[in-house]
């Protein structure tokens, strides 16, 4: 799935949009493992616990996903955490998910596992670059920023309780 460069993609609509894309080609690699999958991104209940799938094997639910889809990442070669967004706690802190899924756009995909990685984040966030990113309306207003912190792929590449999936 080709991902083009949208007007304004500093915006919520067009973050949600590429989001979207990363939700679907997600989906689709669980539902062929298997997996019945249930998108939950736009239910209030999941989206407070950041949570975008829920995966059921035999009608039971068995895991929890955050799918974070990180176009960026194919040109600065890094995956912005969000540790502050609208003035409250980040993602990276909060997400009840089992796993997080980081779609690299027509790269690879990788499969995280949550606790492990926000242990490994607590212990490490202050060696990874701070960034500040704008989320805007459709106006091209700012809305409210995002704080957070800039991990290098490799270092994902190199973490034992990561693995990747090419998406070629």
């Amino acid at each position: 799935m080709k991902y083009i460069k949208l007007q304004n993609e500093d915006s919520f609509y067009n973050k949600k949009k590429i989001g979207d894309k990363g939700e679907q080609i997600v989906s689709k690699l669980l539902e062929n493992k298997g997996y019945t999958v249930k998108n939950v991104t736009d239910k209030t209940e999941w989206r407070k616990k950041d949570v975008d799938l829920l995966l059921y094997k035999n009608n039971k639910l068995t895991k929890k996903v955050e799918v974070k889809t990180e176009k960026a990442g194919t040109v600065t070669g890094n995956f912005f955490v969000e540790t502050k967004s609208n003035g409250k706690q980040g993602w990276m802190f909060y997400t009840e998910s089992d796993y997080l899924y980081v779609v690299v756009p027509d790269k690879k995909i990788y499969v995280i596992y949550t606790e492990e990685f926000r242990e490994w984040f607590k212990d490490n966030m202050y060696k990874c670059k701070i960034k500040k990113a704008p989320t805007t309306g459709s106006d091209g207003k700012v809305l409210y920023y995002n704080w957070g912190r800039l991990v290098p792929l490799n270092i994902l590449d190199n973490l034992e309780f990561i693995y990747s999936i090419p998406l070629n």
